[in-house]
């Protein structure tokens, strides 16, 4: 026998010449024909052994191809949405310079007179990237309020545990958030929805309810910290922009590339202890926008990760969204004297005349033994880098956030209006200087009415 197969069955070419009997041919294929699959089995089978082996090494790639492969595939194609972007922002760019360079050409003599040349805008003067304003808003009015006033978004939370706001007279029911989304839109502005606390163990319901409410209604983002709820957010509504909130405390590059390459994260909310030179390092690293506080109460604590308010009253800002509860706040009068406490701890003593702040644990004067009167903590100042705005816009900052949901509709009219007055002014060339008038305006609206750069200007490190 010999020749050539097609590499179909050897006993079918037509090629295949056979010398000799071609009975002997049929046979020997009829056999094959009969023992062929259990010739296959015994062949590839392996013993049990091996076969264990192969069994966990199978499990092993499709966990690889779980948390490798698909997370890079993901990582790959907003790496190609991102690139797709900036191309299309580039043939805008070379469009509009093609057309101002033919229209220089046809309207322009060929050398320019200095009536020409006195007409060229200036480089310091050529309106500059719109920084994004975020305002707070802990009611409707607000909402309405801060839109008025200029904010091109503001955020906001539900009317429960799933926000760290969670005080009584503010926030939003589905209703609210319905109508405050179409006020906000109409006008062609945004609305992101807090969901920046930390669900409780077996009791997940409110949370996921929260960001399926929002994303029904419409929200045009998500602020989230707990790694589950930003999980949940992603497969659900990938479509939907998650913002990292300052409770995640993620404070270098790597834990911010983390929650980008895990969640999706289209922005960072930076916890209030930068320098303006290491905001710029962090922008240069991160792939996604960055926000920072601009204007608002500080703490001394990890954003949120106090354990003062739960040691006083049993209710924490992470788990409860509330810092020193209004319930349990106390004044009275002894002698003249206004006296302020939380729970069962006095937190200050204000003399006629002087301004009285909230009592929060942080922001209390306590006697050291053998010492006197002070902040030990921190001062009950406000937080106002109105100074910084041309150095945040230097180092990359996409939105300037206001602090304060839980002030007056006044407060949110005021700081909005001052800092739109503002960024105008600083986009167009100005710098903020030239503007005292509204520059104290601020000044009056300060907490305690002290204001402080905080981390900006880091003389204490």
């Amino acid at each position: 026998m010999h020749g050539e197969s097609d590499g179909d069955a050897l006993f079918f070419s037509r090629d295949l010449k056979v010398d000799g009997d071609m009975s002997v041919v049929v046979a020997l294929r009829n056999a094959m024909d009969g023992v062929g699959e259990d010739l296959l089995r015994d062949v590839f089978s392996l013993p049990e052994p091996f076969r264990h082996l192969f069994n966990r090494a199978g499990g092993i790639a499709n966990r690889c191809l779980d948390r490798i492969i698909d997370p890079f595939l993901k990582k790959t194609t907003r790496l190609a949405e991102h690139l797709a972007a900036m191309q299309a922002e580039i043939d805008i760019l070379q469009q509009k310079a093609s057309l101002k360079e033919a229209a220089s050409v046809s309207d322009s003599p060929v050398f320019a007179t200095a009536d020409h040349l006195k007409n060229t805008p200036d480089v310091a003067t050529t309106p500059k990237q719109a920084i994004e304003l975020l305002a707070p808003a802990g009611t409707p009015a607000a909402l309405r309020a801060a839109v008025d006033a200029g904010a091109d978004a503001v955020y906001l939370g539900f009317r429960d545990e799933t926000n760290a706001r969670n005080y009584p007279g503010l926030n939003f029911s589905r209703d609210d958030l319905k109508a405050g989304l179409e006020y906000a839109h109409e006008r062609g502005r945004r609305v992101h929805v807090a969901i920046n606390t930390y669900a409780a163990a077996g009791h997940m319901d409110s949370w996921y309810k929260a960001i399926d409410t929002a994303a029904e209604l419409g929200a045009d983002a998500l602020i989230m910290a707990d790694m589950g709820l930003l999980s949940y957010a992603s497969q659900h509504y990938p479509d939907l922009s998650r913002h990292l909130s300052v409770q995640a405390g993620a404070s270098t590059p790597a834990a911010i590339q983390f929650y980008y390459e895990m969640f999706g994260i289209n922005r960072m909310v930076l916890p209030r202890m930068f320098t303006l030179d290491e905001i710029a390092v962090l922008k240069e690293k991160a792939p996604i926008e960055i926000e920072t506080f601009i204007f608002g109460s500080l703490s001394p604590m990890s954003e949120g990760r106090c354990a003062l308010s739960a040691y006083a009253t049993g209710r924490s800002p992470n788990l409860c969204g509330v810092c020193s509860p209004a319930e349990h706040v106390r004044y009275k009068n002894q002698d003249g004297v206004l006296v302020s406490q939380l729970g069962d701890f006095m937190i200050n003593r204000f003399n006629e005349g002087e301004s009285a702040g909230y009592p929060t644990l942080c922001k209390g004067r306590y006697i050291p033994e053998g010492g006197e009167a002070s902040y030990l903590f921190e001062k009950p100042e406000c937080l106002n880098a109105a100074e910084y705005i041309a150095s945040l816009r230097a180092a990359g900052v996409t939105s300037f956030k206001i602090e304060g949901r839980q002030r007056s509709r006044f407060y949110t009219t005021e700081v909005v209006s001052c800092f739109r007055a503002l960024l105008d002014a600083e986009a167009s060339g100005k710098s903020v200087e030239s503007m005292p008038d509204v520059l104290n305006r601020l000044r009056k609206l300060a907490e305690g009415g002290e204001e402080t750069r905080g981390a900006y200007r880091k003389g204490w490190r």
